[in-house]
């Protein structure tokens, strides 16, 4: 039990010290007065003043008070012994960690005035933590970490370690398959653009799988069964309307066979698809989704992880997902809201905390292929990095992969290699 004493009573702030003591460290905590301090009991003081009693003095900032719009930073990165940390004051730790939290966690930098990518997402070139070099860190996790330690050094034993190191495994599915079940007349399409660019190794392909000769190169599902080991499988159905961004959904008999195979082993969710939030589409995606899995469906990640902060949880709460798992960048590896741990949204339009629990996630396949056109081996090394700073703080690392990265036609079959070791390396831990 840890007590914590303070006249701070905002819902900002009884909000992240929950997220921070008892989702993160996995700690009982109460709020208590002064003249209600039990002894021998670790104490956190969120106060102005000094405390003349034994605690860790945690001097709150005045950030958790303002309003949305005057929420950007203007100091800079500071240091608690060799961990990152923002809004320096003066205490037992430097800086007001909980509503250092705060902004990271309520993504308070995406309400502020900023400019759009070409997919109209908020750019990782606009994030603070990209921008001072944290962002591949876990950095509230740490946070909670030294705290922990420092209660442990006033009161030995008084910290029981209940967090364990997690892994969950998702795959986005855009497509199930690259050439089966399409029409003769889509096949005859396929094959006229590929001999148009040259791509006669794609030809190849395609006739092979016609053939039955080889397997479809986006039915990867058993690579994904077979390195799953203990971890937890969630796979991500686009079920939408074709689109520039989107591709056709299959017919509901195809979908249904593959919707039976992956249940069998794995959680369903939606990937809604990139206009979906504009069109309102995610009633119909999510219903449609339900139909062929026959089971409901309470997860879902965003296409191109295609959101905006200020409406799309919102939009996806109110046709009924629990949890997403959108949060992270396509571009960029690392924590976009400063932890690991999954955690409940704060909205901050309407100054409550949500239903809807986040689940960051560490990296994604596409990232290395796509954006840094990075080689097998240096996407193996940055994976496993990602890997061990989750682990050294005992957090959940969500990883993404897609069941077209390890083809010839919509990736690379080295690729499967980086599945294969990454996966053996996190279950190794």
């Amino acid at each position: 039990m840890i007590q914590v004493v303070t006249k701070e009573n905002s819902s900002r702030f009884l909000y992240v010290i929950d997220v921070l003591l008892s989702g993160i460290g996995k700690q009982e905590y109460q709020i208590v007065q002064e003249d209600e301090l039990k002894p021998d009991v670790p104490v956190i003081s969120y106060t102005e003043r000094v405390p003349n009693y034994p605690c860790i003095h945690i001097q709150p900032h005045k950030l958790l008070n303002f309003p949305i719009q005057e929420g950007a930073l203007s100091d800079g990165v500071t240091n608690w012994n060799g961990v990152p940390c923002f809004l320096k004051t003066d205490g037992t730790i430097p800086f007001d960690m909980f509503s250092a939290s705060f902004w990271l966690l309520s993504r308070w930098e995406e309400y502020l005035p900023h400019s759009k990518d070409q997919h109209q997402r908020f750019p990782v070139a606009s994030s603070y933590s990209f921008q001072n070099g944290f962002l591949n860190r876990p950095i509230i996790n740490e946070w909670v970490d030294k705290l922990l330690e420092a209660i442990k050094s006033t009161w030995p034993n008084s910290i029981t370690e209940k967090r364990v190191f997690k892994h969950t495994l998702t795959i986005d599915v855009d497509a199930p398959f690259a050439y089966r079940h399409k029409s003769f007349v889509t096949q005859i399409g396929g094959m006229g653009k590929n001999v148009l660019f040259g791509q006669m190794n794609l030809v190849k392909e395609r006739l092979e799988v016609v053939k039955r000769a080889i397997v479809d190169p986006f039915d990867t599902y058993n690579d994904f069964k077979e390195n799953r080991g203990n971890s937890d499988v969630i796979y991500f159905f686009h079920v939408g309307e074709k689109t520039l961004y989107d591709p056709v959904t299959p017919k509901s008999s195809v979908m249904m066979d593959v919707l039976q195979n992956v249940s069998s082993y794995a959680d369903v969710g939606l990937h809604p698809s990139y206009f979906s939030h504009e069109r309102e589409g995610f009633g119909v995606e999510k219903k449609r989704l339900e139909r062929w899995a026959k089971q409901p469906i309470t997860k879902s990640r965003f296409h191109f992880l295609k959101f905006d902060i200020s409406k799309s949880i919102q939009q996806i709460k109110e046709v009924g997902i629990q949890e997403e798992y959108s949060m992270g960048y396509a571009e960029e590896i690392g924590f976009r809201a400063g932890t690991c741990s999954p955690f409940r949204f704060y909205d901050l339009d309407r100054e409550e905390e949500s239903s809807i629990i986040i689940h960051p996630f560490a990296f994604m396949d596409a990232t290395f292929i796509q954006y840094k056109k990075a080689s097998v081996d240096e996407a193996i090394i940055s994976m496993k990095e990602m890997v061990d700073r989750v682990c050294a703080v005992k957090g959940v690392i969500v990883s993404i992969w897609h069941n077209h990265s390890f083809s010839v036609s919509g990736g690379d079959q080295e690729w499967k290699k980086v599945l294969t070791e990454v996966m053996a390396y996190i279950h190794s831990k």
